[in-house]
């Protein structure tokens, strides 16, 4: 709205004529003094204010494409949430709502550490509903990263490089320390005890901080249990952890 101590319309009125869009009727105003405007084209303002908010828009859109990659969603599922998840069944539903309540009470969640474990079969929408979890969390300024088993260990090896861009200590700080981390295709890496040990610092790292991680793996939970150790599993299910089991047929197929 006008500040009328700045603009003061006057009741004066003539046809103006625009270059572009021909004749239109302007009205007169004062501004800041008592000097006389009159207004512009109607459509040469609507046409500037358009392209004003193409631009704010594309400014927008990059500043959303930077944050996505910030926080590890690849741009196959840059547009999953939650809602667009379609259960295809009873189970598919009610882990769902698990997901949609873990969410909605995220700020309790991130005090106690409760974590999430989602296994079984490819193909069941559990790493759209990641994706969808670290999005929707970030918006509400809970800082959320979601990487796989495999980006991470590479990640944390490119470290050890003569010319590596990042140290070591950097890479674990920050996957110990975001509000939720998220880890999927648990199975695929970390094989060799190296890298089991490093799983289980990060792992540990997050349980000493209180801090929620969701696991998401193909594998059974047994053969999930035996992939990453009593201890780390110990550790997930501590402070009311929960193993949701997707083991119905890929939607895919």
């Amino acid at each position: 709205m006008e500040n009328p101590r700045l603009v003061t319309k006057l009741d004066g009125s003539k046809k103006k004529k625009c270059e572009t869009h021909g004749e239109y009727m302007a009205t007169s105003y004062k501004m800041f003094s008592d000097k006389v405007y009159w207004t512009n084209c109607p459509k040469c303002d609507k046409e500037f204010q358009d392209k004003a908010d193409e631009f704010d828009r594309k400014q927008l859109e990059q500043q959303r494409e930077r944050l996505l990659i910030a926080i590890g969603i690849s741009k196959r599922f840059t547009n999953a949430t939650l809602e667009n998840y379609k259960p295809v069944n009873k189970k598919a539903s009610e882990n769902l709502k698990i997901i949609k309540s873990y969410c909605d009470n995220f700020k309790e969640i991130v005090k106690n550490g409760s974590s999430l474990i989602l296994c079984g079969t490819p193909g069941t929408g559990k790493t759209h509903l990641a994706c969808a979890m670290t999005i929707k969390l970030t918006d509400l300024k809970y800082p959320s990263y979601y990487t796989t088993s495999y980006k991470m260990m590479s990640r944390i090896k490119a470290t050890y490089g003569k010319y590596a861009e990042e140290i070591e200590q950097n890479v674990l700080h920050k996957l110990i320390t975001s509000k939720l981390l998220i880890i999927d295709e648990i199975g695929v890496q970390f094989g060799s005890d190296a890298e089991k040990v490093l799983f289980y610092q990060i792992i540990n790292g997050r349980y000493d901080n209180i801090l929620p991680t969701v696991l998401i793996s193909n594998l059974t939970v047994k053969e999930l249990v035996e992939f990453i150790g009593d201890r780390c599993f110990d550790r997930l299910k501590e402070g009311s952890g929960v193993v949701l089991s997707f083991d119905w047929d890929s939607y895919r197929k």
